[in-house]
């Protein structure tokens, strides 16, 4: 089954270790012998070639629409040290507030690089939400970042996998 997922990311934090690593997930999963009934086009927005700058809010907004799935990462990216909490980038949450509200919550998935804060130090509507987390600091070792790599994609798999079949099963359904 064909999965079309937009990836809301943040710049906050190393691109090695957060934006590319997520992308390289993504653009992975479904390669497998065993994986190949689930096919994933992820949608990377950048705002490129949308025209004015005004209107690149109302063409992700269109892309968030016309996808089946959300992958956000919810990485910390804002700290308040006083009040030990944290929040992902606001781009993300408005994107997924909106994918919320347009797909449901079972059909996001949210990631977080735990080396930057855990999940506990999130606003309390997100940090209740399916997390996936993954370790990797920005010094990590290149061993280290394909066994995060590997657990992640597994993870993510998974994930995609059981809200496609959801997916299958409200098309049967109508």
């Amino acid at each position: 089954m064909r999965v079309r997922v937009f990836y809301s990311w943040q710049a906050n934090r190393p691109i090695a270790t957060n934006r590319a690593f997520i992308r390289e997930v993504i653009d992975t999963i479904g390669l497998g012998a065993a994986e190949r009934s689930l096919d994933v086009e992820a949608c990377l927005e950048r705002g490129e070639g949308n025209g004015p700058e005004r209107e690149i809010p109302a063409s992700i907004f269109a892309r968030v629409e016309s996808v089946d799935l959300v992958l956000a990462d919810v990485t910390c990216a804002i700290e308040d040290a006083t009040e030990r909490r944290c929040a992902p980038n606001p781009n993300v949450l408005l994107e997924l507030g909106y994918a919320a509200k347009c797909h449901g919550w079972d059909r996001v998935v949210c990631v977080a690089n735990l080396a930057h804060g855990g999940v506990e130090r999130l606003p309390f509507d997100l940090c209740h939400r399916r997390i996936l987390g993954f370790d990797l600091p920005p010094d990590a070792s290149a061993e280290r970042i394909a066994n995060e790599r590997a657990r992640l994609r597994r993870c993510i798999r998974a994930a995609f996998a059981a809200i496609a079949a959801r997916m299958v099963d409200e098309r049967r359904a109508t």
